[in-house]
This record gives C-alpha cells, sequence and structure tokens, in this order.
C-alpha cells in the first residue's frame, strides 16, 4: 500500500471517528445536575459542627439488615454488598 493510499484511510478514518463521536455526544443525555441557584443553602450557627461520618456496619445476618434497613424509613440509604468471590 502506498504512503498516500495509507494517509487516506487514516484521514478517512479519523474522521469517521470524528463524525460518531460527534453524533454520540449530541444525542446522549447529559449530567442531570442542578445550577448553583437551585441547590439549598447551608448555613450553620457559630460553632456548630459538621455531622459526624457514617460507619459500615459489620451485619452477622439478614435479620440484622432488615431491622436495620426498616429502622430509618424515609430516610435514602444504601447499601454497600461484598462477595469474596
Amino acid at each position: 500500500m502506498s504512503s498516500r493510499r495509507r494517509f487516506g484511510f487514516v484521514l478517512a478514518t479519523l474522521l469517521a471517528f470524528a463524525l460518531v463521536a460527534g453524533w454520540v455526544t449530541s444525542w446522549a443525555p447529559g449530567p442531570a445536575s442542578p445550577s448553583v441557584k437551585d441547590l439549598p443553602s447551608v448555613t450553620r450557627s457559630p460553632g456548630e459542627t459538621s455531622p459526624p461520618a457514617v460507619a459500615l456496619a459489620d451485619l452477622q445476618g439478614v435479620e440484622d439488615l432488615r431491622a436495620r434497613f426498616n429502622a430509618d424509613q424515609g430516610v435514602p440509604r444504601l447499601l454497600l454488598l461484598l462477595s469474596p468471590t
């Protein structure tokens, strides 16, 4: 293959990738982040500290998980399940 033909192939391939990338990014939904003016402001009185950090709980069984999960009704919860396999 001649160098001119190889250059044309590389150029056409890069152009095709650029067109596909532009098309995908124009149709992909953007992040649904609120603007700064929509965010609630947090004010703290002098001497007030931030809330304590959340610690991971070591559960002993399904009943322990169920009890802890049901204790916080109405509050967003995050479950982290880890498996050794």
